[in-house]
């Protein structure tokens, strides 16, 4: 129970944080996820394509593909700038809360 609390009262900090911040992360984390599945996904698509004559058009997969890669190379690093910025104005609040508290 005692865990619950204090997990609550974290978040309750890294969301007065930044919310903006801690929204994208929320949202990115799972892509994150998702990506190298699609990537995968994609590249299946794009070599049925290429080794079967009745595959059709491949450059609309390819697209994707690239796309999916580029985003495989980006996110990584978004959630990690995103994660640090998190951690420091969370710092930040904490010790806010920390300081106003202090005189008991």
């Amino acid at each position: 129970m005692i865990s619950i609390a204090r997990t609550a009262r974290a978040v309750a900090v890294v969301w007065r944080a930044g919310r903006a911040d801690l929204a994208a992360y929320v949202v990115l984390a799972p892509i994150a996820g998702a990506l190298p599945v699609l990537a995968a996904w994609l590249t299946k698509l794009v070599l049925d394509r290429v080794t079967d004559t009745a595959g059709g058009p491949i450059l609309g997969v390819a697209t994707a593909l690239a796309v999916v890669s580029v985003g495989l190379a980006l996110v990584p690093h978004l959630t990690n700038y995103l994660r640090a910025d998190l951690g420091r104005s969370a710092a930040v609040v904490a010790l806010d809360q920390l300081y106003a508290a202090w005189p008991p």
